[in-house]
């Protein structure tokens, strides 16, 4: 996966939590954030790598993304390992 797409996955992930209070309300609890900083944060990969990771924190809250974004749930922590910078392994 390009870094391109990790971050459309992301934004998207992003725009859906802002859109879902429940997820929104624990992702401010999680994260330490507030409504005024989540605005400026959208636009940094290690921000949106952290949306991801949030989402990854429950089997129910993976599902409901990658739903929500018509993916497999092993994209999500693909996109996230992109936008971190981790070494993806080479298998070839």
């Amino acid at each position: 996966m390009d870094k391109e797409l990790a971050e459309k996955y992301a934004l998207e992930a992003f725009k859906w939590l802002s859109i879902n209070n429940g997820y929104l309300e624990a992702f401010l609890s999680y994260s330490g954030s507030n409504y005024h900083s989540l605005r400026n944060s959208a636009k940094d990969p290690k921000f949106l790598c952290y949306v991801l990771e949030f989402f990854m924190t429950s089997d129910s809250q993976v599902i409901d993304l990658s739903s929500h974004l018509n993916i497999k749930p092993e994209q999500i922590a693909l996109a996230s390992r992109v936008l971190s910078d981790e070494k993806l392994p080479n298998w070839t």
